[in-house]
C-alpha cells in the first residue's frame, strides 16, 4: 500500500515537471513577441507553436510509451531502433506543417507579417534532428532521476520492513527460551517448597500477561520494562539459596522514555544461567542508569566453572547483538569481561523521548 501510494505521488510529480516545462517553453513565445514587438500578434505565435508540435510529439511518444517500456526495462538496443525511428519519422514529416503554416499566413492581417512571411529557423533537417534529441535527452534525464527517487524510497521501505521482520523473529525467540528456563525453575522448586513454587506460578502468569501485552510492541515505556525485569528476578531468588547474594539498583524512574521490548532479559537470564554455582558461595549484581540521553545497563556475575564457556556462546546473548545491530547500528557500546572468576557485561545505548 505504502509503495502504490509513493509510486503514484512521484508520478505526479513526474507529470507536474514536465506540465511546467511545456507551459513554459510555449510561454516563451509569448515574452519573445512582447520583448521584440512589444505586443502579441497572435498569427505569429500560433507559427511558432505549430513548429513545436512536432517536439511535443516525439516527447509525448517517449515519455508515454518508449522510456517506460523499453529504457527503464533495460532493453536499450530496442529503445535505440525506436527512438531512432521516431525521430526520423517525425523530422521527414514536420515540413508538411508547412501548409498548416501558410494557411495562417494567408489568412491573417498583413500587417500581422511585416515584411514576408517568417520562415522556420529548423528548416533544416539535421538541426531538427539535432533538437529531437536534445528533447529526448531533457526528457530521460528528468525520468531517471525521478525513477532513481523512487527506488531509492522503495529500497528503504523493503530495509524497515526487514528489520521489523527480523526483530520481531528475534523476540519470538527469546519468549520460549525464557518461558522453558523459567518452568525448569519451578519445577525445580516443587520438590524443595511446594509454597515458593506457588507463588512462582503466579508471578510466572504476571510476567507472561506483561509479554503478551508488550511482546508485540517495539518499544515499551522504560518503567515498565524494568518492573517486567524486577518481576523476572524476584522469580529466580526463589530458586537461589543464601549462599546467592543477588544485587539489584534500577535508577530509571523515568515514564517518558522508550527502550526496545525485552532487550535486557537475555542478559539477566544469563546471569543467573552462569552465575550461580550452588557448591559456593555466588554474586549476581544488576544495575541501570540514566546518564544524559543514554541508558548504561551493567551487569556482574559470578562464574560456575562447570557450564563458563557457554556464557559465551549463549542463544541469548547472540540474540542480543543481533537485536543491537538491527536497532542501533554502530550507536551503541557493548563491552564484556570474561575473567577466571567472573563475568561482567555493560551495554550503552541511546534513549529516545516519545
Amino acid at each position: 500500500m505504502v509503495t502504490h501510494v509513493s509510486q503514484s505521488i512521484s508520478g505526479r510529480t513526474e507529470n507536474i515537471i514536465y506540465l511546467l516545462i511545456w507551459i513554459l517553453v510555449f510561454a516563451g513565445t509569448l515574452f519573445s513577441m512582447l520583448n521584440n514587438y512589444g505586443e502579441l500578434n497572435w498569427p505569429r505565435i500560433y507559427v511558432e507553436w505549430v513548429r513545436l508540435t512536432p517536439f511535443f510529439i516525439i516527447f509525448f511518444v517517449n515519455t508515454s510509451i518508449l522510456a517506460p517500456y523499453l529504457l527503464l526495462k533495460k532493453r536499450l538496443l530496442y529503445y535505440l531502433i525506436s527512438v531512432s525511428l521516431l525521430v526520423a519519422i517525425v523530422v521527414l514529416l514536420s515540413p508538411q506543417m508547412r501548409v498548416l503554416i501558410d494557411w495562417l499566413v494567408e489568412h491573417s492581417d498583413g500587417s500581422m507579417f511585416p515584411r514576408k512571411p517568417i520562415k522556420a529557423r529548423s528548416d533544416l533537417l539535421g538541426e531538427r534532428a539535432i533538437m529531437s534529441f536534445l528533447v529526448i535527452g531533457m526528457n530521460n534525464t528528468i525520468k531517471l532521476l525521478i525513477q532513481r527517487q523512487k527506488e531509492e524510497k522503495q529500497l528503504e521501505e523493503q530495509k524497515k520492513l526487514l528489520l521489523q521482520t527480523e526483530l520481531s523473529f528475534l523476540r519470538n525467540q527469546i519468549s520460549p527460551h525464557f518461558f522453558m528456563n523459567t518452568l525448569n525453575n519451578i519445577h525445580a522448586l516443587i520438590a524443595i517448597d511446594p509454597d515458593k513454587a506457588g507463588r512462582s506460578v503466579i508471578q510466572l502468569s504476571e510476567l507472561m500477561r506483561h509479554m503478551l501485552r508488550e511482546g508485540t510492541k517495539e518499544r515499551s515505556p522504560i518503567k515498565a520494562e524494568f518492573d517486567f525485569l524486577n518481576s523476572y528476578i524476584n522469580l529466580m531468588r526463589l530458586r537461589c539459596s543464601k549462599r546467592v547474594q543477588i544485587d539489584v539498583a534500577f535508577n530509571v524512574g523515568e515514564k517518558e522514555r522508550f527502550i526496545p521490548s525485552f532487550l535486557f532479559v537475555a542478559i539477566v537470564e544469563n546471569a543467573f544461567k552462569y552465575g550461580v554455582d550452588y557448591s559456593k558461595p555466588s554474586f549476581i549484581e544488576i544495575s541501570a542508569d540514566i546518564v544524559d540521553d543514554s541508558l548504561i545497563f551493567k551487569s556482574r556475575n559470578s562464574k560456575n566453572s562447570q557450564i563458563e564457556s557457554a556464557q559465551k556462546t549463549g542463544t541469548g546473548l547472540n540474540n542480543l547483538r543481533k537485536q543491537l545491530d538491527l536497532l542501533y547500528k554502530a550507536d551503541y557500546d557493548l563491552s564484556i569481561s570474561d575473567e577466571k572468576d567472573q563475568y561482567s557485561l555493560q551495554l550503552k545505548i541511546p534513549l529516545d523521548h516519545d
